[in-house]
């Protein structure tokens, strides 16, 4: 770990692990970015401080992250990049209206930079993860009962675990997979294939 601690909604900041990562190691072939804060409320009680949160840290960080590690990566004409979005972005959490929407904005803003970088062989893709057990997502869904509430509706009947999506992921920055580009791949256990009403902040 090169940096303790990011603030991915400055522009300068994902420049800086691009940098060190250059200066350390002469250079990289992946990267992989996670930005999230998870702010919201539903439609009428989403302030302009809540959208703003949003705004900032899961759509604008994602851009930053993508104009940092492309170019170098162009240049060297091969790489891969994977950044984390959210399962929700593609089925809304309605009453986490800012982040569901900006979520829903970095994937497309994801895959229009893939087909920038895709003639220089560097393949881009998103992440859309959801319910997956881990502590921040214990504490956000209200602790270990309100997840086993959760867990009865995903069709997998549980919550995954990071390794799972790990597994998955590195499938999308090892360098074999140089022919899948401009995809969100949703790691949810099924959740966006069922129609059952969720709600992230009330059970």
């Amino acid at each position: 770990t090169l940096f303790r601690s990011n603030d991915e909604s400055n522009p300068e900041h994902a420049k800086k692990f691009v940098d060190a990562a250059i200066k350390n190691f002469g250079g990289f072939d992946s990267a992989y970015f996670r930005t999230a804060i998870h702010a919201g409320a539903d439609i009428l009680k989403s302030t302009k401080e809540l959208l703003d949160k949003s705004y900032q840290s899961n759509f604008l960080a994602v851009i930053y992250a993508l104009q940092a590690v492309l170019p170098p990566l162009m240049k060297a004409g091969q790489g891969q990049v994977l950044i984390l979005t959210s399962a929700s972005a593609e089925r809304p959490i309605y009453d986490f209206l800012g982040y569901t929407a900006m979520r829903a904005a970095a994937n497309q803003a994801i895959q229009a930079a893939s087909m920038v970088a895709a003639p220089n062989g560097v393949c881009v893709n998103a992440f859309g993860t959801n319910y997956l057990n881990y502590p921040d997502a214990v504490k956000s869904y209200g602790g270990k009962e309100a997840m086993g509430h959760v867990s009865s509706k995903l069709p997998v009947g549980r919550f995954g675990e990071p390794e799972e999506a790990a597994h998955l992921a590195t499938a999308f920055l090892d360098g074999k997979n140089m022919f899948t580009t401009g995809q969100t791949i949703m790691v949810a256990g099924g959740y966006n294939s069922r129609m059952d009403d969720l709600k992230f902040t009330k059970w």
